[in-house]
């Protein structure tokens, strides 16, 4: 509805360079962190790869729940076994960690439980977050962006956009011009909305809470 229930913050590595696991010591936790170094070094080729489908690059994030103000610390990168291209993905939280696979299917062949209400505009692939058991899937669209196209990318996206969350959306860009809105995803109960800032990339240090 209008309630903020989480704010993410992702960071990307795009090559498999040591001077990164710098940023590894967002997870306090030192088995997570251990286990995060490990896959980052391990990760396929195609974990570090810009094009292609879904989240690109070995990612890194962490997430503060609004409401209880915890944090949750986790990482994931996309693999290849066979023809199939998937991301996997781990979320560490209250000395729990918890496994996320994400499939890409063709948008106009994937067998939903419920239509895409609002969405006008989807991407040719949809990323599917299978639910747990008695739970609804989760979806991301797969837009192709790059900076030649991403204010139409953006454009695109703010036409799927609840009305709630469109009016969210336009707050936030009047307090940061330069967030540029990239992606959105929905569940049952959820919406989902991505931003980049490709005016200042990089810049972290401001955005860790």
């Amino acid at each position: 509805m209008d309630t903020i229930c989480e704010c993410k913050l992702y960071i990307r590595f795009f090559e498999r360079d040591p001077s990164f696991l710098d940023f590894f010591e967002i997870f306090e936790d030192p088995n997570a962190r251990v286990m995060a170094s490990h896959d980052f070094h391990q990760a396929d080729k195609i974990a570090f790869e810009k094009g292609g489908l879904g989240f690109k690059g070995f990612t890194i994030g962490m997430a503060k729940d609004m409401e209880t103000d915890g944090v949750a610390t986790g990482w994931g990168a996309r693999y290849k076994r066979g023809g199939e291209v998937g991301f996997y993905g781990y979320k560490h939280s209250d000395k729990a960690l918890h496994k996320k696979l994400y499939q890409y299917v063709i948008a106009r062949k994937t067998p939903l439980k419920r239509p895409y209400y609002g969405v006008s505009h989807l991407t040719e692939f949809v990323e599917v977050q299978e639910g747990k058991k008695g739970r609804e899937a989760k979806y991301c669209l797969c837009p192709n962006i790059s900076r030649s196209n991403f204010e139409e990318v953006s454009f695109l996206m703010e036409k799927n956009l609840s009305s709630e969350c469109n009016l969210l959306h336009k707050a936030l860009i009047k307090l940061n011009p330069d967030l540029t809105l990239v992606n959105m995803g929905f569940g049952a109960a959820e919406e989902k909305i991505y931003y980049h800032n490709f005016k200042t990339p990089n810049q972290i240090n401001n955005y860790i809470f």
